[in-house]
């Protein structure tokens, strides 16, 4: 598994959030200026833990992370567990409305009155596209799996975990 390969299928997915009300649509709360680098998603982004290196206000740093393909591999297949988290920060004096509607945008709209169906947009229930990136290996949908807050004096810090599995 490659998780650089992984890493650019969910970024540009959480990048792909342009339609109405999306994140980086033109005016949603994470664009700037429509380049990747100036727009307010990141996957890395300075120290995590030190919000005030930050440039601007609401940000959202992604993360992947994987279990070693060793614990679940078969006879005839390797398979891995995949962790996606987003990190979501805000000014508390900015109120707790713009980290709502980002980690909903980033959940996405899966219905589960119609559980076949796929999201528009978000991660809930999504079945990554890693032929896109360049991936051979599958990957089953994500579901939400964590939901922390690391709070710090004047800013907001939600993180929001999506887990998959993978299969080659």
């Amino acid at each position: 598994m490659n998780l650089a390969k992984l890493t650019l299928a969910c970024f540009n997915r959480a990048r792909a959030d342009t339609g109405t009300g999306g994140l980086l649509a033109s005016g949603g709360l994470l664009y700037v200026d429509g380049t990747e680098a100036g727009d307010r998603l990141q996957f890395f982004f300075g120290d995590i833990d030190n919000p005030t290196t930050f440039g601007g206000f609401p940000i959202v740093v992604g993360d992947v992370s994987a279990s070693e393909e060793g614990q679940w591999s078969g006879f005839d297949m390797d398979s891995i567990t995949v962790q996606l988290q987003f990190h979501i920060f805000d000014l508390r004096r900015s109120g707790l409305a713009n980290c709502s509607t980002i980690i909903d945008r980033l959940r996405g709209n899966w219905d589960s009155t119609a559980p076949s169906t796929a999201p528009t947009y978000g991660f809930n229930r999504h079945k990554l596209d890693l032929a896109a990136a360049g991936s051979t290996w599958g990957i089953a949908s994500f579901i939400p799996t964590g939901h922390e807050s690391a709070h710090v004096r004047d800013h907001w810090h939600f993180i929001e975990t999506y887990t998959a599995h993978m299969s080659k």
